[in-house]
């Protein structure tokens, strides 16, 4: 259900990512954006293909990989929401 859900939020946060482009928000939007794509990897590594006979292991640790990547990239768009506000704080 949460990748369905992922699934369809993926495609409206890559637009509005595109649409400020130049803008401040570019870069919270491009990195949620890419997390979800992330995390939607990272299932598909480790239990579609953790199933596979034989490539279970190395798939879960690509898996493994990829979500480590979707927690930085969540991190970070949290960091870069956080700055965009303390700037426009000190105005």
């Amino acid at each position: 259900l949460g990748d369905i859900v992922s699934t369809t939020l993926i495609a409206p946060m890559l637009l509005t990512a595109i649409a400020v482009r130049g803008g401040l928000l570019r870069w919270p939007w491009g990195l949620l954006t890419a997390s979800l794509f992330s995390w939607l990897l990272y299932d598909a590594f480790v239990t579609v293909l953790g199933e596979v006979p034989g490539h279970g292991p190395t798939f879960k640790l690509v898996g493994e990989a990829f979500r480590v990547l979707a927690c930085t990239l969540q991190c970070s768009a949290g960091f870069a929401q956080r700055f965009i506000v303390r700037g426009y704080a000190r105005l």
